[in-house]
């Protein structure tokens, strides 16, 4: 996926959603819940979003959904729609069960623990560093193995 800026799943915010996205910018990412969620997204519109999302993707192509990693945040109610980022993993989770597809706890992927983000202490800690990569990098291949992905 390539990334950009505050790249969300839905329309909430100044950056628009991977709805209107070309499709260089369409692909699952453990970003994807994470800013749509800080942005105040609701629960309705993501699951709608990521049902559109998932729906977008032509048969035959396998699919595992990865829901959003930890943030330093994640148990604060986002300021429009008093969400936690958990209930926001509940929806992407279900959206990729609707649709038949497994998925990932992206929460598991990264420790929670500042170490492995790049932030500084006095902000949110939001984007693994280099040592978070590598853990989450190893983890997931651990889960795609668990589910049969990999050998």
């Amino acid at each position: 996926m390539a990334r950009r800026p505050g790249a969300r799943m839905t329309d909430v915010g100044f950056f628009p959603g991977r709805s209107t996205a070309s499709s260089a910018c369409r692909g699952s990412s453990s970003r994807a819940g994470r800013n749509d969620w800080a942005g105040g997204v609701d629960g309705t519109t993501f699951l709608n979003a990521y049902l559109a999302l998932i729906d977008s993707i032509p048969a035959g192509i396998p699919v595992v959904c990865v829901t959003p990693i930890w943030r330093s945040d994640e148990a604060t109610p986002n300021p429009t729609s008093g969400l936690v980022l958990n209930q926001i993993r509940f929806v992407a989770a279900a959206a990729c069960a609707l649709r038949g597809f497994q998925f990932i706890e992206g929460s598991a992927l990264v420790p929670h623990d500042r170490l492995y983000y790049s932030e500084p202490a006095t902000s949110v800690a939001l984007h693994p560093n280099d040592l978070g990569h590598m853990l989450m990098a190893a983890n997931l291949r651990a889960q795609r193995t668990a589910i049969g992905w990999l050998p």
